[in-house]
């Protein structure tokens, strides 16, 4: 073992009961391929500690470890070789993790580690010497083309966690940030309004007191369904709290599925009382790694509704999700219900995920339909890459239009669909009025 992990060995957490040790490890349900905890046990075994609020005791972190491109990496190397890395992997990170540490392997390439006693700092260094270890003692094993990418969140089990699956939540919401850095232009609440957010964004669910908002997409083609994109609204003492507001927030503390699940009830209540509707529901990351999300609409989406209903998701989740994806999209397709894609072009190869994630729409970045007035350069960029998505099976979509003398360069560029407030703007009811034809002028 190297000096590192030696260092980064604490003793014994005599403060927690070595009862609750001896159960983890002596009854553990035990993964086959690595030795480590299942998820199963593992979440049961943290549920105890939490509710004993063992961490007033000794301080109790949990990280969750992700292998982000594995899948990659098993395309290469074929299955056996892929378990045969999985388990070496497995190993090196009980090597590298402390003495007492609660190791979990759970689903889609990711570990799960309860740290005792451990600082910011440890748990810096603890992070620095996964890094390490994992990318150069296991290099012979990765594909020369290709290198191990590895993910870590963290957080602190306190007074706010109520249960693991908040805190798996949390750990992953941290990972995801840390992975695409800080969200740009998202609506943000300080730590101490956070606790308080979360509280009212619970009890609306309890109560269902959320609707719908409709922006109608308007088609440069003849289309037999009207489409809308939907968003859902908070509404509380008479006003209305937008999505922007509340669910960055909400997906950080394991509320993104619940809303999500009443995003698409809504949704399916209203193509029930019109068959010449189509409707965009944008899903959280929640969802996006959930087992039970895609049973759960099998379960509650008439046939019939189908193939009016549409997914999307953007194309930051689609990058910091993307070993969950297969699982995801195979069952969504397989019910015929459609997916897209929010802020494509938001990454610099975006056409790189396309495969991952079998769409029929790209809803484009704001960043794409800049300056396109003023820049001839900008056109062609735009009328490349609709070319190649029309290459690829895919429409596309053009929003945040706010003049209708952006409309002619849009169709030349080959756009299929526009949406802004100069069209439609999002409404409590689908009420866009769609017209037959648009004349367009392009001198």
């Amino acid at each position: 073992m190297s000096g590192t992990a030696q260092a980064l060995r604490p003793p014994a957490p005599d403060s927690v009961d070595q009862v609750e040790h001896l159960d983890f490890h002596h009854s553990m349900e035990r993964d086959e391929l690595t030795g480590f905890a299942t998820q199963q046990h593992f979440s049961g075994c943290l549920d105890r500690l939490i509710q004993r609020r063992a961490f007033r005791e000794s301080p109790l972190t949990l990280v969750l470890l992700q292998l982000a491109n594995f899948y990659e990496i098993s395309a290469w190397v074929g299955g056996e070789e892929a378990r045969l890395l999985l388990a070496r992997l497995a190993a090196l990170l009980k090597q590298t993790a402390p003495g007492e540490a609660w190791l979990c392997r759970c689903r889609n390439h990711e570990f799960a580690l309860l740290l005792f006693d451990c600082d910011s700092h440890r748990l810096s260094e603890l992070g620095d010497a996964i890094h390490r270890t994992l990318q150069c003692q296991a290099g012979d094993l990765v594909p020369p083309q290709l290198s191990l990418a590895c993910g870590i969140g963290s957080v602190p089990i306190d007074t706010a966690t109520p249960d693991c699956t908040v805190a798996f939540a949390r750990a992953r919401h941290d990972m995801w940030q840390r992975q695409a850095g800080s969200l740009a232009g998202q609506p943000g609440f300080t730590t101490s309004q956070e606790p308080e957010l979360v509280e009212r964004v619970r009890e609306a669910l309890a109560r269902r007191s959320f609707r719908l908002s409709f922006q109608g997409s308007i088609s440069f083609r003849s289309q037999a369904l009207q489409r809308y994109e939907t968003r859902i609204t908070l509404l509380e003492n008479e006003r209305s709290l937008p999505a922007g507001s509340f669910l960055q927030t909400a997906v950080k503390n394991a509320l993104g599925e619940p809303l999500d699940r009443l995003a698409c009830e809504l949704a399916i209540t209203a193509l029930a009382q019109d068959c010449h509707r189509q409707f965009t529901v944008n899903i959280s990351p929640n969802s996006l790694v959930s087992a039970e999300f895609p049973d759960w609409l099998a379960d509650n989406l008439p046939a019939g509704l189908a193939r009016r209903l549409v997914l999307q998701v953007s194309e930051l989740d689609i990058l910091i999700t993307q070993h969950h994806l297969s699982r995801f999209c195979g069952r969504i397709r397989d019910l015929q219900v459609g997916l897209a894609i929010n802020h494509f072009g938001a990454s610099e190869d975006p056409f790189r995920y396309l495969a991952l994630f079998p769409a029929n729409l790209a809803r484009l970045h704001r960043s794409r339909l800049q300056q396109l007035t003023e820049s001839p350069d900008r056109q062609r960029q735009l009328a490349s890459m609709t070319r190649s998505l029309h290459e690829n099976g895919l429409q596309i979509l053009a929003p945040g239009i706010e003049k209708f003398s952006d409309l002619p360069l849009l169709w030349s560029a080959g756009v299929d669909l526009v949406q802004g407030y100069c069209l439609h703007r999002p409404s409590i009811r689908p009420d866009c009025e769609f017209v037959e034809e648009l004349e367009l002028n392009l001198d």
